[in-house]
């Protein structure tokens, strides 16, 4: 995880792995050979619909604001969050743990 989110500014920048046309927008874990995080996401990866459903799905899970420092073209992103890099590591862990619960 610590190579996946890192200090950035006063938040944190997260490294992510994005699959577009999933049946299911979630965060399925760490993508080891990238060292992200991977996320699969309903909407296409046209017209920066993709993006805005990273962006919402990342802002309402961390309740901060979230925005895509780079990637905008690419399925490899770096995510800004607004929020303390200890907080977002507890937060994934715990939304990785449930899912792997789950399923």
């Amino acid at each position: 995880m610590d190579a996946t989110v890192k200090l950035h500014n006063k938040g944190s920048l997260i490294l992510i792995s994005v699959i577009a046309n999933s049946k299911k927008a979630e965060i399925v874990g760490i993508e080891p050979w990238r060292h992200s995080l991977k996320v699969k996401l309903t909407e296409p990866a046209q017209g920066g619909r993709a993006n805005r459903q990273l962006k919402e799905l990342f802002s309402n899970l961390f309740e901060a604001e979230a925005d895509i420092l780079s990637g905008e073209k690419s399925n490899l992103k770096k995510l800004y969050v607004n929020l303390e890099t200890d907080k977002v590591k507890e937060k994934l862990k715990k939304s990785i743990k449930a899912l792997k619960e789950k399923g």
